[in-house]
């Protein structure tokens, strides 16, 4: 007989017996344990202390992975508390960087209406240079023809 089929008919015999359940989850716990041992020791010599030894590393990696849970489940609800701190800062600098990006746009329309204004008052300019030139020419001119009537 193979381990496998002891291990397997020790659990269905166990299971069975105790109020004719087929599932090991529905016995209750303390009926499971004794009734499990009382089967355990029924098997060949040595085979016992194979399934005795599995028995307690799983109840042991048993308790070591419910510790484990507990454990992560704390440390994932501090991550998760950090990372909705930092979820927050990070949305006000969102909030900020969008300010500032509004502001940049104000200024960015705002130096180009100025710079088409700068460009007006400049050929304003021009033309008034040219209009004052044309005026000191013409009196130029004049002073010259009175000066030379009069001479």
């Amino acid at each position: 007989m193979s381990v496998m089929k002891a291990i397997k008919q020790a659990w269905a015999s166990s299971a069975k017996a105790v109020n004719g359940h087929h599932s090991y989850d529905q016995i209750p716990a303390d009926s499971r344990k004794k009734e499990f041992i009382k089967r355990l020791y029924r098997l060949p010599q040595g085979l016992d202390t194979v399934i005795m030894t599995l028995w307690y590393e799983v109840g042991t990696v048993s308790d070591e992975y419910n510790s484990f849970k507990r454990e992560s489940r704390h440390e994932i609800e501090q991550i998760t508390g950090k990372l909705e701190q930092k979820s927050k800062v990070c949305n006000k600098y969102v909030d900020q960087i969008e300010m500032i990006n509004a502001r940049r746009n104000v200024l960015t329309n705002t130096i180009e209406s100025m710079g088409k204004a700068i460009e007006d008052l400049e050929s304003s300019l021009v033309t008034a240079r040219y209009f004052i030139f044309l005026g000191s020419m013409c009196g130029f001119l004049l002073g010259l023809a009175c000066l030379f009537l009069v001479v």
